[in-house]
């Protein structure tokens, strides 16, 4: 059925250039407008929280109404020069399944040929939380293990915005799981569309602590350690394509880094993954929509 979804539209591959820039924190215009304390920012939260709600049921039901193509760029950085030595990129089908047994959704993707058409599957398992899953971060089944903190209002990649921060209960395991991450999200003021993330795997710092005092104290072998330094992980994603109302994702840079001096982070690899050629169905229009030009590479 997947096979059948992918080989009725003609993918576009974007072409191959240069490793696209690391994230910048986003296009952010103004001074961000503060809650006056902690009793002003718990009552933006409580009258915010329902649109939220509502807003992140509605990604649930349109899971299964869009494909899209995936392009995947695997980016090797040289430490000591601080830039990317190796680049490596893949277009992908991509579509969401829900498994009904374990009710939630698995992710397809498919290999393309030079014409855009599906070959065959492909698993991948990324190290972070598949990107359309951060638009059901305020569903109550996920916000009942998340703690939440109103910051202010701003301006977001020319959105208005509501700025939360946010802290996931689990300890980091294949970080895979959105509760396993915390940090701040730019919701859209009048929609209650996700607009940007950026995370960190929780207790990411004290995780990397304890292991560069094992690392800092190891034995060293012709002048190698024999243990690893620590290595962590950045994430940002962009919400900036938008369809009946929504926003979906079009970009995700997940960057890892290693400690190459106490608190000292040197880039490690990138994997960027943009999202293009929405194609919607099972929606009230049956329109074919063009590739995202907001700019992003």
């Amino acid at each position: 059925m997947a096979v059948a979804a992918f080989g009725a539209a003609v993918l576009l591959l974007p072409a191959l250039g240069e490793p696209p820039p690391p994230d910048d924190g986003g296009t952010r215009i103004g001074d961000r407008e503060v809650p006056a304390g902690d009793e002003d920012a718990a009552k933006h939260l409580k009258e915010l929280m329902p649109l939220w709600t509502a807003t992140a049921k509605r990604y649930d039901n349109y899971a299964l109404r869009f494909l899209c193509t995936e392009t995947h760029r695997n980016i090797d950085y040289s430490r000591s020069a601080g830039e990317a030595k190796s680049e490596k990129e893949t277009p992908y089908g991509y579509l969401l399944e829900l498994d009904p047994k374990n009710a939630h959704y698995d992710v397809v993707r498919q290999t393309l040929d030079k014409e855009g058409q599906p070959t065959g599957e492909k698993k991948i398992d990324l190290k972070c939380p598949e990107p359309y899953l951060w638009s059901f971060l305020f569903l109550p089944t996920l916000r009942s293990n998340m703690r939440f903190h109103y910051l202010g209002r701003e301006v977001q990649n020319y959105h208005l915005t509501h700025v939360v921060s946010f802290e996931g209960s689990g300890a980091h395991a294949d970080g895979r799981d959105i509760r396993e991450w915390s940090g701040t999200a730019w919701i859209e003021e009048n929609t209650g569309n996700i607009v940007r993330i950026e995370a960190r795997p929780c207790f990411q710092k004290e995780r990397m602590l304890a292991v560069w005092q094992e690392f800092s104290q190891s034995f060293g072998i012709i002048g190698i350690k024999t243990k690893s330094r620590p290595h962590g992980y950045i994430l940002a994603q962009l919400f900036d394509y938008e369809r009946d109302g929504l926003l979906f994702p079009t970009r995700l840079d997940l960057a890892e880094f290693v400690w190459v001096g106490m608190n000292e982070e040197a880039l490690d690899t990138r994997l960027v993954l943009t999202y293009s050629d929405y194609r919607f169905f099972k929606s009230e229009a049956q329109e074919t929509i063009p590739p995202l030009s907001s700019g992003q590479p």
